[in-house]
């Protein structure tokens, strides 16, 4: 998760321990997903959220060297198939408007935009 924040300039990036108790912790719960590719995790992606209807994919992540080959694309929508079959209504997940890469992905396995929202930080 540490990559990932980078990655996707989070602006409170975690600290190296706080990031593997949060994973840790999500391992544990059973939200945590990774594609593998001949053993090697090439991509992640969790359950960020559930509802009483919803499971909400997050932390979608394909390391740099790995990118462009389809193993976010693989994940997502596995990881999609199995909120629905878990009994979950709907899944959904949030994409940034300003990233084109995921938000094709997105829309290639099924998804379809349906709310705009918008990040305010206070000073």
């Amino acid at each position: 998760t540490l990559q990932f924040d980078r990655d996707a300039k989070v602006s409170q990036v975690q600290g190296r321990e706080q990031a593997l108790r949060t994973t840790q912790a999500r391992i544990a719960a059973g939200n945590i997903f990774k594609w593998t590719d001949n053993g090697k995790t090439v991509s992640i992606a969790a359950i960020n959220r559930k509802t009483t209807n919803v499971g909400i994919v997050g932390l979608v992540y394909t390391p740099e060297g790995h990118r462009g080959k389809g193993y976010a694309t693989s994940n997502v929508k596995k990881l999609s198939e199995h909120i629905l079959q878990s009994g979950f209504k709907y899944c959904a997940l949030f994409t940034d408007k300003a990233n084109p890469t995921s938000n094709h992905i997105y829309q290639k396995i099924g998804y379809t935009p349906r709310a705009d929202f918008v990040d305010i930080g206070y000073q």
